[in-house]
């Protein structure tokens, strides 16, 4: 935590002589991301998301920038259970994918923004969307173990509301 409370200071400081600089906008919100995440703090997620949008402001087509906003997005909507938060997050992975559709980071991201929004949303053509998204990353990082578990929660998230609708249609 030292750590990060040193890093905090560095960043701001870094900002009040540079406010505009874009990769310390974006390490200062990947910083406080992860601190959010560490300790599940909403305001911490809010915070990076502040940072990571100024630098999204000041370089709206930079895929650097546009991931780890969408990321961080993500990461507030998940922790709000946010469904708005999750359609912007949507619409700026597509707004990446038109930029570069194999961006593998972004199709990922886009992949669990779907998935998220289908099991919000009880949508299983949503959830099929985000299968297709995770099939199509999984060509290129068949080994990756976060996108497998995610590739699965995707499946799983199909099977339970396949059986929703199936105990809807028996009623």
């Amino acid at each position: 935590e030292n750590l990060f409370n040193e890093a905090f200071k560095f960043y701001k400081k870094s900002l009040e002589i540079n406010p505009n600089d874009v990769q310390i906008l974006i390490d200062y919100g990947i910083a406080i991301f992860y601190t959010a995440q560490i300790n599940e703090d909403l305001n911490l997620y809010n915070h990076a998301l502040k940072q990571l949008k100024k630098a999204k402001e000041l370089k709206p087509k930079d895929l650097k920038v546009l991931t780890n906003y969408i990321t961080c997005l993500l990461g507030v909507a998940k922790a709000n259970e946010d469904v708005h938060i999750f359609e912007h997050a949507k619409d700026t992975c597509e707004n990446v994918l038109n930029i570069d559709p194999n961006n593998t980071s972004n199709l990922e991201n886009y992949a669990i923004c779907l998935c998220a929004l289908a099991e919000l949303k009880n949508d299983t053509t949503i959830d099929q969307k985000a299968i297709d998204h995770f099939e199509k990353v999984l060509k290129f990082k068949p080994n990756d173990n976060d996108l497998n578990h995610n590739y699965k929660e995707a499946i799983s998230i199909r099977n339970s509301l396949n059986n929703k609708i199936s105990t809807i249609k028996s009623i």
